[in-house]
């Protein structure tokens, strides 16, 4: 209804309703009082129900009605928000956005690059002293105890015959015999040598294994075959420890000097 006047326009216009409303009540209170005569007051009474009539009276009572109804609205706010139920809303919704806001920080950081980079140094860090525990823990098992046991043993074995293939026992058996008119002796033997990285140790060790006062040539094949076997033999029951031998056969040699037998 205002909305084209200008500010000038609505205090003129204020002014002369708040001036003829005055004018009523003091009219109005003169009828009251006798001071107007009857005629007088018809005519005034009169004036005054048209007055009523115009746009000045209702504009005057939108007025009226506007104030009271903002002050009525100002009041009321002023009132509830004072109330018992206002201030339980504001703190339930004041709860609701600090739950909501927890929640969407929480989730917001359980995304971020901190938080991901606290869980994996959390989990490298648990991993690492959840294999020195296990490490612990095994180590004082009978299992491991077992296993170095073995270990150890097996490395003692295997550096022994590391070591004592560094060892060679050299064999050389030897025949001596005479077949004269009046000496007809035979002999055998071997000789035996050890070797440590192909180095002799000491002097050979010469062992006689047969001796014949009586003895004839066309048995000295025989002879020289039994001795093979025999230092064969002897080599295969005394060498258990992973030496290396070595068997090196002489042929029979016919010597002219006596042997003693």
């Amino acid at each position: 209804m205002f909305e084209n006047l200008s500010i000038v326009s609505i205090s003129v216009l204020i002014t002369a309703i708040i001036t003829s409303f005055i004018t009523y009540k003091v009219v109005m209170k003169k009828i009251r009082e006798g001071d107007v005569k009857s005629d007088v007051r018809i005519g005034l009474e009169r004036e005054i129900e048209l007055w009523k009539k115009t746009e000045e009276y209702k504009e005057l009572q939108n007025i009226k009605y506007l104030k009271g109804y903002e002050d009525g609205k100002n009041d009321s706010l002023i009132k509830y928000k004072e109330s018992s139920e206002y201030k339980s809303i504001i703190e339930h919704e004041y709860l609701k956005g600090f739950d909501d806001g927890k929640k969407d920080e929480h989730l917001n950081y359980k995304t971020s690059g901190e938080y991901e980079a606290i869980l994996k140094n959390e989990f490298y860090k648990g991993k690492k002293e959840g294999f020195e525990e296990a490490l612990k823990e095994y180590k004082e098992s009978p299992e491991y105890q077992k296993v170095i046991e073995n270990e150890f043993r097996r490395g003692k074995e295997n550096g022994q015959k590391e070591e004592l293939a560094k060892f060679s026992i050299k064999y050389d058996t030897w025949n001596d015999y005479n077949d004269g008119f009046f000496k007809q002796h035979y002999i055998d033997g071997y000789n035996m040598q050890l070797f440590y990285n192909n180095l002799p140790i000491g002097v050979p060790t010469s062992r006689v294994l047969e001796r014949k006062k009586k003895f004839k040539e066309e048995n000295l094949k025989y002879l020289v075959e039994k001795l093979k076997s025999a230092v064969e033999y002897y080599i295969q029951s005394s060498t258990g420890f992973g030496i290396t031998t070595q068997l090196t056969t002489r042929e029979p040699k016919k010597i002219e000097s006596d042997i003693k037998v």
